[in-house]
């Protein structure tokens, strides 16, 4: 990155738009914020299974955000919020322009109908934290954006820098708990499925086309692949070491996922809108 915009104050991990050196406009997370380096572990994980799964993402990728830049921002309230200690291996997206945080009214017009692919990949990946704030409108091309995967994995009473129980993650009735579907004030998914719809044979076969996409090569792949940057501390490596085991077995148990949204769904427990 080349240049630091502003300091963004959505979202608990206080990211920085930023410029590129090819001219794309970014929001960056950046190593040591206030969540922790986990969140790009997460970031990093979570947008490679969104894209593998077809997900509309925007585009991600690692950046560099070196001291000069830092010191060179001319914003305040970034350095305020930033300084050198920030700097090294940050993770990006593309900041989507002309956009609007999810909204009711724009789900009458929406063109890519993702809503049971959107439904497997928080189960799956474990986003308690899907809100108003991270699922976008574009009002360029009528689309739904998926952002933000810094919570993935989190459970309640649980911080991004601490170890997972994994005594209770690898439980059948944790693996199977479907909760985050109805655990928000006004139910995101309802609306989804309300105003977007939703058929139980598109789930189906949503779930078994990432059965075939995302095997255990696959999850290994991408574990490998994070940067040795943010994994520095043996229980960094721990953490990091069992999420690659949990997000084996919930993959492994997709099918048997898929069934309780299927129950769930014809039981009609979910909120009407």
């Amino acid at each position: 990155m080349v240049q630091i915009l502003e300091l963004l104050e959505e979202g608990v991990t206080k990211p920085i738009s930023c410029l590129m050196n090819n001219g794309m406009t970014t929001v960056v997370k950046y190593p040591k914020n206030q969540c922790g380096t986990f969140v790009l572990v997460n970031e990093w994980i979570g947008y490679q299974i969104a894209d593998l799964i077809g997900l509309t993402i925007p585009k991600y990728g690692l950046c560099y955000l070196s001291e000069n830049v830092i010191w060179n921002a001319n914003s305040a309230d970034v350095l305020e919020e930033i300084d050198e200690h920030n700097g090294g291996l940050s993770f990006y997206t593309e900041l989507l322009s002309d956009t609007i945080p999810f909204n009711k009214s724009f789900l009458n017009i929406i063109e890519n109908r993702e809503v049971e692919r959107i439904i497997l990949f928080d189960l799956l990946v474990g986003d308690m934290d899907r809100h108003n704030g991270n699922i976008l409108c574009s009002t360029n091309n009528n689309k739904l954006y998926m952002i933000d995967c810094s919570h993935i994995f989190v459970p309640e009473g649980y911080s991004l820098n601490n170890d997972l129980d994994m005594n209770a993650e690898l439980s059948e009735g944790k693996l199977l708990n479907i909760q985050l579907l109805s655990n928000k004030k006004e139910n995101i998914y309802d609306l989804l499925c309300s105003r977007v719809g939703y058929r139980e044979d598109v789930l189906v076969g949503e779930s078994k086309r990432i059965k075939d996409i995302i095997t255990d090569e696959i999850l290994d792949s991408i574990i490998c692949s994070i940067p040795k940057e943010w994994s520095g501390s043996e229980q960094t490596k721990r953490r990091i070491e069992n999420l690659g085991i949990l997000l084996k077995k919930k993959f492994s148990m997709i099918d048997q996922i898929t069934n309780a949204v299927v129950v769930e769904r014809r039981n009609g427990k979910w909120k009407k809108y």
